[in-house]
């Protein structure tokens, strides 16, 4: 997936420029690719787009990850902003009712 301008629209993990900038700020700086995958699947004639993941969405299917999660330091990030407890997510996130 792409998130250069130069190659419109603009558009990562099925939200555009505006959604991922209301998300954070950030997004308006970066470009160029970022992680993701698709499985399509056909059926004679017909192809069906039937699974996609972004981000951390397909860690599992990176092995190297599961041992670096592991590890005494983890990944080793650093920022790790993306990261909360169950009691630390933000008053705006949505509740279970």
């Amino acid at each position: 997936m792409t998130v250069d301008p130069a190659v419109a629209p603009v558009e990562y993990n099925y939200k555009d420029q505006a959604q991922l900038e209301a998300e954070n700020v950030a997004w308006r700086d970066w470009s160029g690719e970022q992680p993701g995958m698709s499985a399509f699947a056909r059926d004679g004639d017909d192809v069906f787009h039937t699974y996609s993941a972004y981000s951390r969405g397909f860690d599992g299917l990176w092995p190297l990850w599961q041992w670096l999660d592991r590890a005494p330091l983890g990944r080793n990030e650093g920022d790790v902003s993306w990261f909360h407890r169950h009691d630390e997510y933000p008053e705006t996130a949505a509740r279970p009712s």
